[in-house]
């Protein structure tokens, strides 16, 4: 067997072996006193991903599969986490798969007669700091997002 044909073997089994590729794993955050978890299907929630979808593209339903690396597979390189809602403040803590995986995160606000809410800001987060991250944007301490918002990401075609 040449050299380039035993290479070619070897990748294959170990791609064989390794599987697809995976998003990281992101531990449970359980909201803090005072802010709701808001399930995906509800009115408000659907204003809220919809808002976020004009600006960033699709958004995979949790759990559902989406392109966690560059491995296009999908065509959906974002999936959501999780939605939290304190008053007219919304937090969409989502996937973003790709070269650089990443969690950001969103805010987003509800004027008092508005029926769609305005994206205030966004903060990037990783696995392990996606709860810590989330309760810090609202709690408002000590990210302030309201007059600091971080540039957001423009969708590409």
């Amino acid at each position: 067997m040449s050299s380039l044909a035993l290479q070619l073997a070897i990748a294959g089994l170990a791609s064989a072996l390794v599987g697809p590729a995976q998003a990281d794993t992101i531990p449970p955050c359980r909201p803090p006193r005072g802010v709701v978890a808001r399930a995906p299907t509800e009115p408000r929630t659907l204003l809220v991903l919809a808002t976020l979808r004009q600006r960033l593209g699709e958004i995979a339903a949790p759990d559902a599969e989406f392109d966690s690396t560059d491995i296009v597979e999908t065509g959906v390189g974002r999936r959501l986490i999780f939605v939290w809602q304190k008053g007219p403040l919304w937090v969409v803590a989502t996937e973003h798969g790709g070269r650089g995986y990443n969690d950001p995160i969103f805010m987003l606000r509800f004027g008092q007669e508005d029926s769609t809410p305005e994206l205030v800001g966004a903060k990037l987060a990783f696995p392990d700091s996606v709860c810590k991250t989330v309760r810090a944007v609202i709690g408002g301490a000590p990210l302030d997002p309201w007059r600091r918002p971080l540039p957001l990401p423009q969708q590409t075609d």
